[in-house]
């Protein structure tokens, strides 16, 4: 089987960096982008990427582990008190209409080291598309021309639909 990393034949197995429930956590999150933003993309094709993601992510800083350990129970606790849309409007949107019990200083960390890498990572996947781009190449791209279309939606376009 191809592996990432070159290791030798005799060195122990490296640890799966994180438990498996957070990773399910984390692909949860990932999942909720394509509902809060109602992306129309199969989000299954990046499953294998996204958590390769969130490996490299650990391998280049070991902090992450503990961000997304953290998030996964911070969203845990969120559940609980309400239901996962009321904890994805919150980590996404700072809206709390539930009145959810949580640290600021906990959702600024989660939103930042966590929610909003991930809303990057989706766009970077293919989610851009979803919003018109005329010229994605799997990354924002494409000059903006006078007297040519812009090469994303733009919010004229939006009123327009």
């Amino acid at each position: 089987m191809y592996e990432s990393k070159a290791r030798h034949p005799l060195s122990p197995p490296a640890p799966d960096p994180l438990p498996h429930p957070v990773y399910e956590a984390m692909w949860d999150l990932f999942l909720a982008i394509g509902e809060m933003w109602l992306l129309t993309d199969d989000p299954q094709q990046y499953r294998l990427r996204f958590r390769t993601f969130l490996e490299n992510r650990i391998a280049l800083n070991p902090l992450y582990a503990g961000y997304y350990l953290a998030t996964a129970t911070f969203i845990a606790d969120l559940i609980q008190q309400a239901n996962a849309d009321a904890a994805w409007q919150l980590i996404f949107f700072n809206r709390n209409p539930l009145n959810l019990e949580f640290s600021p200083t906990l959702l600024q960390a989660v939103q930042q080291h966590v929610a909003y890498e991930f809303i990057s990572r989706r766009v970077a996947l293919g989610s851009f598309a979803n919003f018109g781009a005329t010229a994605y190449q799997g990354y924002i791209a494409g000059a903006n021309l006078p007297d040519q279309p812009a090469p994303y939606r733009t919010a004229e376009g939006l009123n327009e639909g």
